[in-house]
């Protein structure tokens, strides 16, 4: 099965030394970054946390789910667990948060949001089909944040199959409902032009008989001079005409809706799609208040995609798309 590795790239620092300098790799070069860190001495009378060993043991025991790992971060290491959020946090900048707490509770207050993020990450993969197998979080010796996860294709069905699926069943009955209306109005037209000959063939007969009624009425005067009648205003039942009005059928695309809001990944495309589905909503409205034959069934199941979406605004990144999170959007 394909594996892709979605990496965030910062401004990575060399990675960790210890010894007389020799280059470790991948857990080892955490393992080993990590044991410095903690058998740094620190000085009796110096205040509490001025080391970098000092501020790794402080922020370890104070945070539950959530694994620390000092060393400088390289692209493809990997730490931590599936089962915590993981922070790689550069040992110069352990220190820095050691010896100012402004900037140490600055950075404390991402961490929570880290664990929302990456709970919210692995909700984003499944929806999408992939299941994620490692993920980790990176501050470096200058404080710079970036991300980093490895995910994988999954068989398992997965919402936005489970909607695209629905909406192209809903387009197709949709199309087929149009079908049968426009064989119903074929067939009043039908009935219609018959119903127009008939009425001819009656104005022809009442037209002889009111020829033979004046005719009669003429012989009958000339016997005393009188004139003849005027002529009677014609009467006639009109026939009740089935009249045959076009409707404009008007239905929301859910489908690319829901492709849509499955593949955004920030505040932007989230509220991009919603503002779609809300002008898709008015119009079906303002559409219905005019007589048009609205979807019903769309419209409810956009009602409930822009429940989804109003829930997902608060859930994604607040921060700008990539170029590959504007094409998935673009292609959805």
């Amino acid at each position: 099965m394909a594996i892709a590795i979605n990496s965030a790239y910062g401004n990575y620092t060399e990675e960790y030394l210890s010894g007389a300098g020799k280059r470790k790799t991948g857990k080892e070069t955490v393992k080993a970054a990590e044991k410095d860190v903690q058998s740094a001495g620190t000085d009796q009378n110096e205040p509490e946390r001025k080391t970098a060993a000092d501020e790794f043991a402080y922020l370890s025991k104070k945070y539950e789910g959530i694994t620390f790992a000092a060393v400088n971060y390289k692209q493809g290491m990997r730490y931590g667990s599936n089962a915590t959020t993981n922070i790689a946090i550069s040992p110069e900048f352990l220190k820095k948060m050691a010896n100012d707490p402004a900037l140490e509770k600055e950075y404390e207050d991402q961490f929570e949001n880290m664990k929302k993020l990456d709970e919210q990450n692995i909700k984003t993969h499944e929806a999408q089909g992939r299941r994620l197998i490692a993920q980790g979080w990176v501050i470096d010796k200058d404080g710079g944040m970036s991300k980093w996860g490895i995910s994988e294709a999954t068989d398992k069905r997965h919402y936005g199959q489970e909607m695209t699926e629905y909406f192209e069943k809903l387009q197709k009955k949709r199309v087929e409902n149009k079908k049968a209306q426009e064989e119903a109005k074929s067939k009043r037209e039908s009935k219609n032009v018959a119903k127009t000959a008939n009425s001819d063939t009656v104005e022809i007969s009442k037209d002889a008989r009111d020829l033979y009624n004046l005719k009669k009425s003429m012989e009958a005067s000339n016997t005393n001079g009188a004139s003849a009648p005027e002529d009677k205003e014609n009467e006639s039942s009109e026939e009740d005409n089935e009249s045959t009005s076009s409707k404009t059928s008007i239905a929301i695309n859910v489908g690319k809706l829901a492709r849509r809001l499955a593949a955004a990944k920030t505040r932007s495309q989230v509220q991009s799609v919603l503002t779609a589905i809300q002008s898709d909503l008015k119009e079906c409205e303002s559409g219905k208040a005019q007589g048009a034959d609205v979807d019903e069934e769309s419209v409810a199941a956009a009602e409930q995609l822009l429940q989804q979406a109003e829930q997902r605004l608060n859930e994604v990144e607040d921060r700008e798309p990539t170029p590959e999170e504007e094409m998935a959007d673009a292609l959805a």
